[in-house]
């Protein structure tokens, strides 16, 4: 029985292990790398949320590994995660919340078939020609990270044709020599079609446009985009004719009366309040004044259902 229990365990593709290791006196890190030697079938593994881990583990996980999720995981040693990166190179799916490391290029450089990668609270600048080596992206999500620039963008939509989902939302895009803000580069992104630029306060009219020139979109994310215009939200939604998501969340009441017309094609979501006319739904503000009744001329009652 001893044995078909080894063999099952060993055979182990999924492992998560999410906020598991909190009591120093209780942890030996050399343990786990141990069972992670012994998992050399793991495609996949979640260790968020693990404050004591080095990364001295990582070293023994599986060559097969394709998958790797270390956010909020503070006390994670570069010199860890660099070795573990020459060793792993199929990684196609990345995520470190939270991520504190600098020259992270000398990891995602091992990772060329790195598709997916999420680093929310980067607390460093990014070397921007780590692009070049991630053709493969279909998914950057980089939010609430202070070193979102213009370099990092054009960077981005040159050697990333293929992304579909991007989240710079939390910060705005930056030139730390002139403060200008060019968004028009994303514009240049055949396959995006999800965005989420939250935050950006500073954003007019002629870069969402920009932003949507394709009309490829069909999430938008705007929430307290405070300088666009109801002319520009209007503009926007009409080149986006597969638009199915817009979050128009912390814009006044005018703003949200004109995304409440929308409603016959497009979809706004957020998480306060909102509704929805199949296929699509719409979120707004609770504080918004906004009554179901104000848009009657625009959806036909009984097709608008508020969602709980």
């Amino acid at each position: 029985m001893n044995v078909l229990v080894d063999v099952a365990f060993s055979q182990i593709q999924v492992l998560k292990l999410v906020h598991c290791f909190q009591d120093r006196s209780h942890f030996c890190e050399d343990d786990l790398g141990a069972v992670f030697a012994s998992l050399q079938q793991l495609t996949d593994i979640d260790l968020n949320q693990n404050d004591y881990l080095t990364g001295s583990c990582l070293l023994l996980l599986s060559v097969k590994l394709k998958r790797l999720s270390i956010g909020k995981c503070f006390g994670i040693e570069h010199s860890y995660l660099r070795q573990m990166a020459t060793k792993c190179t199929l990684i196609s799916f990345f995520d470190f919340e939270q991520c504190h490391l600098a020259d992270m290029d000398q990891v995602f450089a091992h990772w060329p078939l790195l598709r997916e990668l999420k680093l929310s609270n980067f607390g460093t600048s990014m070397n921007v020609n780590v692009f070049q080596n991630l053709q493969q992206l279909v998914l950057f999500h980089f939010s609430h990270c202070r070193f979102t620039t213009n370099q990092l963008i054009a960077a981005l939509s040159d050697s990333c044709p293929l992304l579909e989902d991007l989240d710079l939302s939390g910060y705005e895009i930056y030139d730390g020599e002139t403060g200008a803000i060019d968004y028009r580069p994303l514009g240049r992104l055949q396959c995006l079609r999800h965005v989420d630029l939250s935050w950006h306060e500073r954003m007019t009219d002629d870069d969402l446009g920009a932003i949507v020139c394709g009309g490829r979109l069909e999430t938008l994310r705007l929430h307290l985009c405070c300088k666009l215009t109801s002319n520009g939200l209007i503009d926007a939604v009409d080149k986006c004719g597969d638009l199915r998501q817009l979050d128009v969340t912390g814009m006044d009441d005018s703003f949200q009366f004109v995304a409440l017309s929308f409603l016959h094609v497009v979809s706004v979501v957020t998480d306060e309040q909102v509704y929805r006319r199949w296929p699509l739904q719409l979120t707004l503000d609770r504080k918004s004044r906004l009554q179901i009744a104000k848009c009657q001329q625009f959806c036909h009652h009984n097709l608008l259902v508020r969602l709980s």
